[in-house]
């Protein structure tokens, strides 16, 4: 059992590091990845994430100017980290995030599901609900996007300086500690 689950973690962390040294050209058009998402049956998630725009345009559009990344990407990207950290919140910290965030419950909508097994998210389901689990399920999410772990990780750091923006150190610290290993 073992030397399952350490293979497992060697193949997850062989794919996050490849992730995350592959070229910014991996990055996918919005186009392309809102026809993935439909022929995923991911279609209200796409208009989901394209309605978000015009509710959060304060962290979709920090996300777009200094990432460089799709309007869609920013909302899911954006929604996977938010999701990945209700998950493991508690309800009342929880809402002290998502008061901070104008837009949540379409930021949460825009995530997109991990529920298609793919590599990263059957290492996430091995590693279970540790650490390094929630870092493959949302390096799951991001690739669902088009994005890398290397854009994760460059969203992770704006994200925390959006919310100690909007919702103080006690908000920033709270998500911090849910997201982070």
């Amino acid at each position: 059992m073992n030397i399952i689950k350490f293979i497992v973690i060697a193949v997850a962390a062989y794919l996050i590091n490849g992730c995350a040294t592959a070229p910014q050209s991996s990055v996918q058009s919005a186009s392309t990845v809102a026809s993935a998402m439909s022929g995923a049956g991911m279609a209200s998630g796409a208009a989901n994430a394209v309605s978000t725009i015009a509710q959060t345009p304060g962290l979709v559009d920090i996300l777009v100017q200094q990432l460089g990344v799709t309007p869609t990407q920013a909302t899911g990207g954006a929604g996977s980290i938010f999701s990945m950290a209700q998950q493991t919140m508690t309800p009342s910290n929880f809402g002290i995030i998502s008061k901070a965030v104008p837009g949540m419950d379409s930021l949460l909508a825009a995530a997109p599901s991990t529920a298609t097994p793919n590599l990263m998210g059957g290492a996430a389901n091995a590693l279970g609900g540790g650490s390094l689990g929630k870092m493959a399920s949302l390096a799951s999410s991001f690739q669902s996007l088009g994005m890398n772990s290397g854009v994760m990780n460059q969203f992770i750091p704006v994200v925390l300086q959006y919310m100690q923006n909007q919702g103080g150190s006690t908000a920033m610290s709270l998500l911090q500690s849910a997201i982070l290993p």
